[in-house]
């Protein structure tokens, strides 16, 4: 997995919120270590997304 660049934030956001539109409602992110580097990243993801994802 090295060859590939981590996710951003929002593009998880965006991902979680896409998948929830859908119906599902048993969505998880994760480990978010691998994606929230800064303060700015967990505070945009806390604004978005529920605690039970993550």
């Amino acid at each position: 997995m090295r060859d590939f660049r981590s996710p951003s934030v929002e593009k998880m956001v965006h991902s979680y919120e896409t998948v929830r539109s859908t119906g599902l409602t048993k969505v998880r992110l994760g480990n978010v270590g691998v994606f929230v580097h800064t303060e700015k990243d967990r505070k945009y993801l806390l604004a978005r997304v529920d605690r039970s994802a993550y």
